[in-house]
């Protein structure tokens, strides 16, 4: 699967990046919510890994957009240090498909993604 990952912690998306590779996933990785929703304007992505804190549009707003255009369907995972029941609720009413707490724990992180894939039959 191609994945689109959004965090503005270069360190981090690689990681990211990193355990998408090993379970056989292609990446892209974005610092910057602008840029990543310009992309989708052009290109196609299976999955959209998100960072809920951005600087300039946060991943929440990327998500919301996404949601409004034409790949509303596109399977979304949020990560976040966001923590917080009414924060998880709010990732999850924008729009999310699902909701990791940072710091990532790898077997739970790619077992999400696995099953977000799943449920939009791209598994």
């Amino acid at each position: 699967m191609r994945c689109a990952i959004l965090d503005d912690d270069r360190a981090h998306a690689e990681l990211v990046a990193k355990l998408l590779a090993g379970a056989g996933h292609r990446s892209e990785s974005f610092h910057q919510g602008r840029t990543l929703i310009n992309r989708l304007r052009q290109d196609t992505f299976d999955l959209l890994v998100l960072d809920w804190n951005m600087p300039g549009m946060s991943g929440i707003e990327v998500l919301e957009v996404v949601r409004q255009g034409q790949h509303a369907d596109l399977p979304v995972l949020m990560i976040t240090s966001r923590s917080s029941n009414e924060d998880v609720v709010a990732g999850l009413a924008a729009g999310a498909d699902d909701f990791v707490v940072k710091p990532l724990v790898a077997p739970v992180f790619l077992a999400r993604v696995e099953a977000v894939l799943r449920r939009a039959g791209l598994s």
